[in-house]
């Protein structure tokens, strides 16, 4: 049996460790770690930067607190979609908080959310457990208009005007 001195020190350890920070990681760790490609020829295999590695820098920027603006001139299928899900998710997972995602109309956002976003999630393991699972016209779950996760959530917008 423990002796109480033991038993202090044990409690106080474990105290300890959860009062303690969780470990800052980078978003392209993140993502090389635990990004599943939900749909296209590497569906099911974890995301892989050596096919784009220049997405690493863009994700340098926004993972920077330093920076405010992070502007990207780009041609289109260069797997930039599927970076910005990847930084999105990696925030939900290691950093969660209120964020807002734009898109140009209502549809385009629930389309990307169905169809980008949700199976991204639902690939994920770490992500299924986090955030909740979508139901239509629900406070309690996420829909097509929010995700809904531990710590934050993350509403879809539209940019166009209602005129």
């Amino acid at each position: 049996m423990l002796q109480p001195d033991q038993n202090t020190a044990i409690v106080l350890r474990a105290w300890a460790r959860g009062l303690a920070p969780d470990p800052v990681i980078a978003s392209k760790d993140w993502i090389a770690g635990n990004l599943i490609v939900a749909d296209g020829p590497r569906a099911g295999q974890l995301y892989d930067f050596s096919l784009t590695p220049y997405m690493e820098g863009i994700l340098d920027a926004l993972d920077d607190e330093a920076v405010n603006i992070v502007a990207v001139m780009k041609s289109a299928q260069i797997a930039y979609t599927q970076t910005a899900i990847g930084w999105m998710l990696a925030n939900i997972a290691t950093a969660p908080a209120h964020d807002m995602l734009i898109q140009p109309t209502i549809m385009a956002a629930q389309d990307f959310n169905r169809k980008k976003l949700q199976p991204a999630i639902l690939s994920s393991p770490i992500l299924r457990k986090k955030v909740r699972r979508q139901v239509s016209r629900s406070s309690e779950g996420s829909t097509a208009l929010v995700t809904i996760f531990a710590g934050g959530s993350l509403p879809f917008a539209r940019a166009n005007s209602s005129g």
